[in-house]
């Protein structure tokens, strides 16, 4: 009788043990699988207009090509990747006074970015990226300038299967024209950025930088000159259905000059016309998602 109390004791502690490791072990093993990683994209044909008032006038440039852009999680969501290139044909009318400039020219931009989240793991994480832009434009003159900027950050994301949110501080040399048709200026910015994904539904972006040029010495008049840069950016993009997407994107940017003479001691600050530009755009997706 003892013994066989003791089979059925030591039947039942089996049982229990069996039942609490069960769930130990399911768990370890969901645990252990690779976690979803995040991918949106698109690929296809892009329109655009741009509605700007600058330095040179008041315009409106339509654009249409091909587009590529994708953003995505790899090696078990440790990086994140993001480009977007694309190849269009730009033309519109511009000008502060009748009769206006007709424009017809192209326009080509490569933007690549690579973040690291330093805990793959946890969906919040800190976040370091390195990025690259490149734009060869009209200028508002039919001319061709080359603009573009290398930025380093770091800040914070969110990332599971279907949501990303990047928030980081950046510095950046950026490359930009700072009069009509005339060679782009080295300028170091400073800023923040904000972009938050849905996959297969919108992205919203948010950005501000300011930034100055390199002191220009001018030895003939024994003065100085230092040009700055202010921008801020907004802009979201919507899929409408599988195969279409609506952009609405805006652009305020401001340059400012301090001019300083050595003989005199005196110095004039003067404000350039700022320079805001609205672009609504849409595309066509021909590739898979």
């Amino acid at each position: 009788m003892r013994s066989r109390a003791r089979v059925r004791l030591l039947g039942a502690a089996a049982a229990l043990l069996g039942i609490s490791v069960g769930p130990r072990a399911a768990r370890g093993a969901a645990d252990a699988a690779p976690p979803v990683e995040f991918y949106d994209s698109f690929g296809g044909l892009a329109t655009g207009l741009d509605l700007q008032s600058s330095r040179v006038g008041y315009g409106a440039l339509g654009e249409v090509g091909v587009r590529a852009l994708a953003t995505r999680s790899l090696d078990e969501r440790r990086w994140l990747a993001r480009w977007d290139l694309s190849l269009t044909t730009k033309g519109g009318l511009l000008g502060s006074a009748l009769p206006v400039t007709a424009l017809l020219g192209a326009r080509a931009r490569a933007e690549g970015e690579l973040g690291r989240r330093l805990d793959p793991r946890a969906r919040w994480s800190a976040h370091a990226l390195a990025e690259g832009v490149g734009v060869n434009d009209l200028n508002g003159t039919g001319g061709f300038i080359a603009t573009g900027r290398v930025r380093v950050g770091l800040g914070a994301s969110y990332l599971d299967a279907t949501h990303l949110l990047v928030v980081v501080g950046f510095v950046q040399e950026a490359l930009r024209p700072t009069a009509v048709d005339a060679d782009g200026v080295a300028f170091t910015d400073a800023g923040l950025e904000c972009r938050y994904d849905v996959a297969r539904r919108f992205t919203l972006l948010a950005e501000a930088s300011w930034g100055w040029a390199a002191l220009a010495r001018n030895a003939a008049l024994g003065s100085t000159d230092r040009t700055t840069h202010l921008e801020a950016t907004g802009g979201a993009r919507r899929w409408l259905s599988e195969r279409m997407w609506l952009g609405l994107a805006a652009t305020a940017a401001r340059d400012g000059d301090r001019v300083a003479y050595a003989a005199s001691k005196t110095s004039y600050a003067t404000r350039a016309i700022p320079d805001m530009r609205f672009t609504i755009s849409y595309g066509l997706n021909l590739g898979a998602r």
